[in-house]
């Protein structure tokens, strides 16, 4: 009867203790939707995915993905997907949000140092149709309280439909407004975090509201970890919006 005793409680501990481990990868100030509960943010296995209930959205741009060689996945029930960051020797948070308006889907997960993510499609993605240019994917760190985002390599059971020789850095930015006149640069990472460099025009004239902007920046330009600005105009009120990220590689 003790060891009995002794056998169920060690089992609840470890029980309560790996779902405590598991719920600190889901945010608690993101409310799931109530419409559905198979489609809803919450804890699936390694990551935390669904569907959550929408906030205000606040700034002028937004990082919504960054990767090395461009995102693409078969939207099948059998895709996976397997997230590396090129960070290994550290412990990477994972992010993964939609881009198009009103479409309130994330996934957050971690990923320990020299590991990987498995990212089954068919649990979310495949039933609610998004696609590959619908939702973007980064992982990031904190260094010194400050964010810096880190590209992920992604490869996926359907590998074939990936082009395996691309080294670029794909980074994808959502305009929370409509968007003029975008330009970006990269340049060194500086101890003072300055960034500055020549300026790129993006070939769109305009950018809609929850319509990516991307900038492909060449693997051959950058060695080590990097700054990318962006800046542009309102179209509602012709005002200078810019942003500023760090980028590990």
């Amino acid at each position: 009867m003790y060891k009995y005793f002794t056998v169920t409680l060690c089992v609840c501990i470890y029980c309560l203790v790996f779902q405590n481990i598991a719920h600190g990868q889901c945010y608690k100030n993101v409310k799931p939707t109530t419409e559905s509960e198979k489609m809803m943010y919450r804890m699936r296995g390694n990551r935390c995915e669904g569907f959550y209930e929408s906030k205000i959205s606040s700034g002028s741009l937004k990082i919504v993905s960054v990767t090395i060689g461009a995102f693409r996945f078969k939207n099948d029930s059998k895709e996976e997907l397997y997230l590396s960051p090129i960070l290994k020797d550290r412990m990477v948070r994972i992010r993964a949000l939609a881009i198009p308006l009103n479409t309130y889907y994330r996934m957050d997960a971690e990923i320990e140092p020299k590991s990987s993510l498995r990212w089954p499609v068919g649990d979310v993605l495949y039933h609610s149709k998004l696609t590959d240019k619908q939702i973007g994917v980064y992982g990031f760190i904190f260094d010194n309280d400050q964010i810096q985002y880190v590209p992920l390599k992604v490869s996926s059971t359907f590998s074939y439909k990936h082009d395996r020789k691309d080294r670029d850095i794909y980074i994808c930015l959502r305009p929370y407004e409509d968007v003029k006149n975008v330009q970006w640069c990269i340049s060194k990472k500086s101890k003072d975090n300055f960034c500055s460099s020549k300026w790129t025009n993006l070939k769109k004239k305009i950018y809609y509201e929850g319509k990516r902007i991307l900038c492909k920046v060449s693997s051959s330009t950058v060695k080590g970890p990097f700054c990318l600005r962006i800046k542009a105009k309102s179209i509602k009120n012709n005002e200078r919006l810019s942003f500023e990220a760090n980028i590990s590689y």
